[in-house]
This record gives C-alpha cells, sequence and structure tokens, in this order.
C-alpha cells in the first residue's frame, strides 16, 4: 500500500475519530487489546508541520495514520 495524500485526506474527513486524553485510572473501553507510541520530538514536531505519521500495527495487519486536526476537527 502506498500512501496517497488526497485519497487518504477524504478518509480523514469520513472517518474523523477523536483521541481520547487519558488520565490515571480512566476506562479505556472494550477493545481486543492495546498498542503503545511513544512519540519523539521529531513526531510532535512532524504533525505540528502538517506532515502524516503511519504506525504499523500488528506487524502489518493494520495501520493507523495520525495527522493534526483543526480546531473544527477536520
Amino acid at each position: 500500500m502506498k500512501y496517497n495524500e488526497e485519497k487518504y485526506g477524504e478518509y480523514f474527513k469520513k472517518y474523523y475519530i477523536e483521541p481520547k486524553i487519558i488520565s490515571d485510572g480512566d476506562e479505556l473501553g472494550k477493545n481486543y487489546g492495546e498498542d503503545y507510541v511513544l512519540l519523539t520530538d521529531e513526531h510532535i514536531k512532524a504533525i505540528q508541520e502538517g506532515k502524516t505519521l503511519c504506525i504499523d500495527i500488528n506487524y502489518g495487519e493494520y495501520s493507523c495514520l495520525i495527522r493534526k486536526g483543526m480546531e473544527d476537527g477536520k
């Protein structure tokens, strides 16, 4: 799979999921499990510059694309 900014930009509009900022003791909800991602300053800077991050989940089974949204969530 190759990333196409125009194609995937449309997916961000259609399937927008807002991340939940959590604190100790918060419920995560029901799911099959979780993965862990550590963002470096370089990653955060890339997001702030409007770039998209790609996170591999379960050794290529899924990918999660992350980018900065606007104040209205899009």
